[in-house]
């Protein structure tokens, strides 16, 4: 029988188990390389000395309170500048960054001489920033403080310290000094910071007296904080007011319409007049109407209880109640539509939608607790709106202008929202009969609370709304030069 060449079999059975190895080799080296790496990056990373030494480093930042407060806004500052790295150098070398005030007893240089460091960074909590800059070259660190950098998780985005050490070890620790806002730090310390427990609402504060730290930065704005809300969201009011003045909305001589638009003189076209005594904006006679006092149209407008209403009282006290306008005010729709379109989407982001109280104030000498009341009997959902005239008379460290009444008196305010300009309340005055619903809370520049007509003015306008109760803020907020900022 003639033998088979087996020859080309046993050449292809050599191929297949020299792939084998090949590959097993392959995957071997891969495993040792990367037993190679852990190895070396567990002797040369986060070393118990490493981290003992940076947290020497830490404390000294944290007991220059002041420094630790620059680092905070000189990070934002940088930030804002749109073409800064997401980290501030604290050491270089051949010393402390002196720019940032840290310097004065030597303390710095001698921990960072001790410690051996030959770089620390304060970086920010956004590690998925910091990590995309450590793989370019465009950066003050070395090669293998971007590799270090590099391991980061992005997951942990903490504000935190990095140090490169002269032997070619790294570390990393948390510094997220700035904890969410704490009313601890304020409580007890009224006469240096203006935050008060609000006397008619438990679990919320308020800021209370001439010039309290309330001053908070959001993009290149100024704003203040009036109040600490009991559900956690930070109540803020633009600093300064619109440069638009506006009416709070239009009557029969006014030339705008209920958007903004072009408006004919001396008629009612376009405005919420009607000419139906069933409903809130009637008026008589039509050519006095001057404008509507009721903020938020018909169901967006809620009672007590949060449920939205079709119809409420025109009188105190007074059982009949009348149709709701099908329209907002005219100083609604322009907060919430051509202000709100003006802020950044970082600004908005933090925003949320909230309770703002609407009710009716009467104009009668009563109790603060009286105001209150009637201010909270009407309510609107939505993002932007202005100050109440509850706001305003709880701000007065003058408990005798703390009423509607008497702050509408010529008592001696001690008002931080006083800001020597006639601007808009959003609340309304209860009307003193079935025929007129067009008076509305404004400021004189005096700081007295008066009324007038929704058509009158314009006036000055100061946008209020609910920041997240989410939030982090750094900074002392005293001024506007150390405004909380938001990180």
């Amino acid at each position: 029988m003639k033998k088979m060449n087996n020859k080309g079999f046993l050449l292809v059975e050599t191929l297949i188990v020299a792939t084998f190895v090949l590959t097993v080799l392959v995957l071997l080296y891969i495993q040792f390389k990367n037993l190679v790496v852990n190895y070396n990056n567990s002797y040369n990373y986060n070393t118990v000395e490493g981290i003992y030494n940076l947290n020497a480093v830490k404390k000294y930042l944290i007991e220059n309170d002041v420094d630790t407060e620059k680092l905070y806004q000189k990070l934002a500052n940088k930030k804002l500048a749109n073409n800064e790295k997401p980290y501030l150098v604290i050491y270089d070398g051949s010393g402390c960054n002196k720019s940032l005030g840290l310097y004065g007893t030597g303390l710095c240089d001698k921990i960072a001489e001790k410690g051996n460091f030959k770089k620390i960074l304060y970086a920010s909590a956004d590690a998925t920033s910091l990590k995309e800059l450590a793989k370019t070259t465009n950066s003050d660190m070395s090669e293998d403080m971007r590799n270090f950098i590099k391991l980061l998780k992005s997951s942990e985005n903490v504000n935190r310290l990095i140090a490169e050490y002269n032997d070619g070890t790294f570390a990393t620790i948390v510094y997220d000094r700035s904890e969410k806002y704490s009313l601890s730090s304020f409580i007890g310390r009224a006469e240096d910071c203006g935050l008060y427990d609000d006397p008619l609402e438990k679990g919320r504060h308020i800021f209370r007296g001439d010039d309290p730290c309330n001053y908070i930065k959001l993009d290149k704005d100024i704003y203040r904080i009036i109040s600490i809300e009991s559900d956690g969201t930070f109540k803020v009011i633009k600093n300064e007011p619109l440069a638009d003045k506006l009416i709070w909305d239009p009557g029969y001589s006014s030339t705008i319409n209920k958007t903004g638009g072009i408006k004919a003189n001396n008629t009612t076209s376009g405005t919420r007049y009607s000419s139906n005594t069933a409903d809130y904006c009637y008026h008589t006679p039509m050519e006095n109407y001057s404008g509507c006092n009721v903020w938020s149209k018909s169901n967006s407008t809620l009672n007590a209880s949060k449920n939205g209403i079709q119809a409420m009282p025109r009188v105190l006290g007074n059982a009949t109640t009348y149709n709701l306008p099908s329209d907002d005010s005219y100083i609604n729709y322009y907060l919430n539509n051509k202000f709100l379109n003006t802020l950044s989407e970082n600004v908005k982001s933090k925003i949320t939608e909230h309770i703002f109280e609407v009710g009716p104030i009467k104009r009668n000498n009563q109790l603060l607790s009286e105001d209150a009341l009637q201010s909270a009997n009407y309510k609107w959902l939505g993002q932007i709106g202005l100050m109440s005239a509850l706001d305003y008379v709880k701000a007065d460290l003058n408990d005798t202008c703390r009423t509607v009444f008497y702050s509408s008196g010529s008592c001696e305010h001690r008002n931080w929202l006083k800001k020597n300009v006639y601007e808009w309340t959003m609340s309304p005055v209860f009307p003193t009969s079935t025929t007129s619903g067009d008076f509305v809370w404004n400021i004189s520049s005096s700081g007295q609370l008066l009324y007038s007509a929704a058509s009158n003015g314009p006036l000055s306008v100061r946008p209020v709304f609910y920041l997240t109760s989410d939030i982090k803020l750094s900074g002392t907020g005293t001024n506007k030069d150390n405004a909380y900022i938001i990180y």
